[in-house]
């Protein structure tokens, strides 16, 4: 599992579009660790442990970039081939942010 949280599942995952621009809370205490990032929520008293690809999706959940445009890095930065279901697994990230009440409520478009 990507990311390690600690508190109760309150949301609902994030549809899967293409077009959608994932926005992080800017609101969350964040603690690098190298390779992993801590994450506290202030308002739901949850920490949130993110692994190396957790990160780097967090990071790019900056409302600027998109499904593909993150995918496309990851997959760069990775060297992930084509066989390899990175769609799927940025869903899965982004979709458990949601889940975590992480992202703001409707990602911009």
């Amino acid at each position: 599992m990507a990311i390690t949280s600690h508190r109760k599942k309150n949301g609902s995952p994030m549809n899967d579009h293409s077009d959608t621009k994932p926005l992080r809370k800017a609101h969350l205490v964040q603690r690098n660790l190298g390779d992993e990032i801590l994450l506290y929520s202030v308002e739901n008293k949850a920490i949130h442990s993110l692994n190396t690809t957790a990160k780097m999706v967090w990071e790019l959940c900056d409302g600027q970039h998109t499904l593909p445009d993150i995918e496309h890095i990851v997959r760069s930065h990775f060297d992930a081939d084509m066989t390899q279901d990175v769609n799927r697994d940025i869903c899965r990230i982004i979709a458990e942010f949601a889940e975590q009440a992480l992202l703001e409520g409707n990602a911009s478009r």
